[in-house]
Formats: structure tokens, sequence, C-alpha cells
């Protein structure tokens, strides 16, 4: 939430109200920070994201041979995260086992049964549904790569900071 939204005032207006009475304000980057404070007049501070190593002990010791997901997509089951890139690239390519990981996003149970009854439909997609952080690692160290397909929703910008998942992704 570092610009506002053509067309949605109350959105706006509750974005900076709330994040003007906060005590701290985390941004996970410079460029947030920057966005924050040109876009909606908010001080922060970043603040990196960080993953902790030790949990991706092992996971090079899995082959790449023995991985069983060609594809891994991780996130939450909502539009912006573009998940439907993911099913058209399944479709696309038969030969390759899909796997997501992720629950619906608040409020979009409706969108969360569209994607999983699509990905029913093909042979080469497994929706494995909410996982636990900790069990996120599991899912990277089966898989032969991760797909990630955040899309722009305003201005070319994603809302996403730096996704963790690609540094577990790097880990595993």
């Amino acid at each position: 939430n570092c610009v506002e939204i053509p067309g949605k005032w109350w959105r706006n207006f509750w974005t900076k109200a709330t994040l003007r009475v906060c005590n701290r304000v985390i941004a996970q980057t410079k460029d947030q920070q920057k966005l924050l404070r040109q876009n909606l007049g908010v001080p922060s501070v970043v603040f990196p994201s960080v993953i902790e190593l030790s949990k991706f002990n092992g996971a090079e010791n899995v082959t790449f041979a023995s991985r069983d997901i060609d594809v891994l997509w991780v996130g939450t089951i909502e539009p912006r995260k573009g998940i439907e890139n993911f099913l058209n690239l399944a479709e696309m390519t038969p030969e390759l086992t899909f796997s997501a990981i992720g629950g619906p996003a608040v409020g979009g149970r409706n969108y969360f049964n569209e994607i999983r009854d699509r990905a029913n439909r093909l042979d080469n997609v497994y929706m494995g549904g909410f996982v636990e952080p900790d069990q996120v690692v599991l899912w990277m160290k089966r898989s032969k790569s991760l797909l990630h397909t955040s899309v722009p929703v305003h201005a070319g910008l994603t809302k996403e900071g730096f996704p963790n998942v690609f540094l577990e992704s790097w880990a595993s």
C-alpha cells in the first residue's frame, strides 16, 4: 500500500489515516520507503526481509533429478498474485508437474474455489492448499523451480516488496 489507487478515495483515505497514526511504519526496501513518503506522506524505516537459513539445512542433499515437482508456486490465492499465469503455463506444458501451495485471501473464498476448480481439471497440477510457513521448506526441497507470478496492480507496481519466497527458494 505505497501508492494511491485512482478512484478509490475511501481506501486511500483510510490507508493514509491508518499509516499516519502508527508509531512506526516498516518498509521492506528503500524504494518502498520512498513511495510511502512520496505518495502517502508517511515516514518509515527499512527493515529488510530475512529468512532463517538453518531451516533449509539438508536441501542441498536432495538431488535435482529426485525432485518430483517441476514447478512450484507459493502464495496467497488472490488475483494480484497472478496464479492464472501459473495455470496457463501448466496448460501449455502438460509434460511437467505443477504444485501450488497457499490458501485464500480474507474474503476471497469464491476466487480461491474458482482457481482450485480450474486446477483440478488439469492432470499435471496439484493444489496443496494452505501450508504452515515452517512446512514451505519441505515443498521447496521437492521442487526444481519456483514460479512467481505477481502482476502489476497500479502504475506498473505489484504491491510486493521483495518476496521472501525468493530467498526461501534460493536457500533450497
